[in-house]
């Protein structure tokens, strides 16, 4: 056996059209190898012919067991199945195509894009998340990106760009909501927005009625409102599940709104800022209105959430590590604008309504999704038993008032109550007293 160290895919051209290719390697030109596509051996010398032998017969076996990687789809990078997905995402009018830019660029670029598609793998994959895990990032996040990747091959497959879709291991998610507000919070977060501006006093109440997401609400136009009718309405497109939804207004909304929409044109959006331009993005003021009532901190960025009890002075330095912040490079903690989509989902089930009314005026698909916003506190639970305990006592005194009327009905069907037998009553007779002696005559 002969063992000569060359690179056979670049000299060979390998095809799995027959077994019988073997017994026609003496005809390396034949016009059928050719057509078909089969190995070619007026390259390589005759010393070399035993170990074409033996790749043609690997090769077949690979073809047998459905393992076979052309040599085109070895080539095929990373980068490229990147390209096609985010032409995908552009082509299909996704609007979550900048979300998709941004993973690649920022995380799956510096660590795959150099790669090959047959070199990731389940350890491969599994080195990426440890290494995003060092950086801070969130098993959410990750998944997120994972996601991405996998789409990549998948897309690819169906390009015929990559023979199989690698293993991609997805994380654990703690992804139930916690955030909501109660009512002394609404009350104290309703006047504070008022202050800023009667665009977020307007949306502050739209998110906490309906818990419509943030990009519903900017995207609202004047003609979407019919104050006569007291209705919204979502144009089917314009949401995140594709559907339209159309709600009724409460009396508070519809009064802001009538307020937002006054001297507007119909294409108009809703909500605008003092100087007639559109909101776009209110994270900034949001947080800062949060922060003052009490609903929200800037916290360090390195310390948080391993010291919670840090603080930060006037000048932005952290008591923990002693490091000075930009105002801009603190993180934020509290309450978020999609919190409000929580408040609505709690609100609306405490209030009676049911589930699959909820989840068509919020616009939830699926019911698992809606069950992580449907938040269950302590306060929930001491309701439910208090509840619970007055039902109790409500059963208890209609099962006493349904045996005392039972015992009743009994007793005048046998002349007595209780299931007793009503006492004899025996007549005494009076004893006879005794004849007395006639008594003599007093002179």
């Amino acid at each position: 056996m002969c063992s000569v160290d060359v690179d056979f895919d670049r000299s060979l051209e390998i095809s799995w059209r027959t077994d019988s290719a073997l017994r026609r390697l003496h005809q390396p030109n034949h016009e059928s190898n050719k057509a078909a596509g089969f190995i070619s051996l007026s390259a390589l010398s005759s010393t070399l012919a035993c170990n074409a032998k033996k790749l043609l017969r690997q090769r077949l076996a690979e073809v047998r067991t459905k393992t076979f990687i052309p040599l085109k789809t070895q080539k095929t990078m990373i980068s490229e199945l990147a390209e096609d997905l985010i032409r995908d995402y552009r082509t299909n009018g996704m609007r979550s195509i900048g979300d998709l830019e941004a993973r690649w660029e920022k995380h799956l670029k510096p660590f795959f894009g150099e790669r090959r598609a047959g070199e990731v793998d389940g350890s491969l994959v599994t080195k990426y998340i440890n290494d995003r895990q060092e950086e801070g990032a969130a098993n959410a996040t990750i998944n997120r990106e994972l996601a991405a990747l996998k789409r990549m091959f998948t897309l690819g497959k169906r390009a015929k760009k990559v023979a199989a879709i690698p293993f991609i291991p997805m994380l654990k998610e703690n992804n139930r909501r916690k955030g909501f507000l109660r009512s002394k919070e609404h009350d104290a977060l309703a006047t504070a927005t008022a202050k800023v501006g009667l665009w977020l006093r307007a949306m502050f109440e739209l998110g906490c009625t309906f818990g419509w997401r943030k990009a519903e609400m900017l995207g609202l136009k004047v003609k979407q409102i019919d104050l006569l009718a007291g209705t919204i309405r979502l144009e089917p497109g314009t949401t995140k599940n594709g559907e339209g939804r159309e709600v009724s207004m409460t009396l508070p909304l519809k009064v802001l709104l009538t307020q937002c929409c006054l001297k507007k044109a119909p294409e108009d959006p809703v909500f605008t800022r003092e100087d007639k331009s559109p909101v776009r993005d209110f994270r900034k003021t949001w947080e800062k209105v949060c922060c003052e009532v009490g609903l929200g901190e800037r916290v360090c960025p390195t310390c948080y959430p391993e010291l919670q009890k840090q603080t930060l002075d006037a000048d932005g330095q952290c008591s923990a590590c002693e490091r000075k912040w930009k105002r801009q490079q603190l993180k934020y903690v509290g309450l978020l604008v999609h919190d409000l989509r929580r408040t609505a989902a709690r609100n609306l089930r405490n209030s009676g309504t049911a589930e699959e009314v909820i989840m068509e005026i919020g616009g939830w698909k699926t019911p698992s999704v809606f069950k992580r916003y449907a938040i269950v506190d302590q306060t929930d639970i001491r309701t439910a038993m208090t509840r619970l305990e007055v039902k109790q006592e409500r059963d208890r005194a209609e099962a006493a008032v349904q045996e005392q009327a039972e015992n009743l009905g009994t007793a005048k069907q046998f002349g007595h109550s209780l299931g007793t037998a009503a006492p004899k009553t025996v007549q005494v007779a009076p004893r006879a007293s005794a004849p007395t002696a006639p008594t003599a005559p007093v002179n």
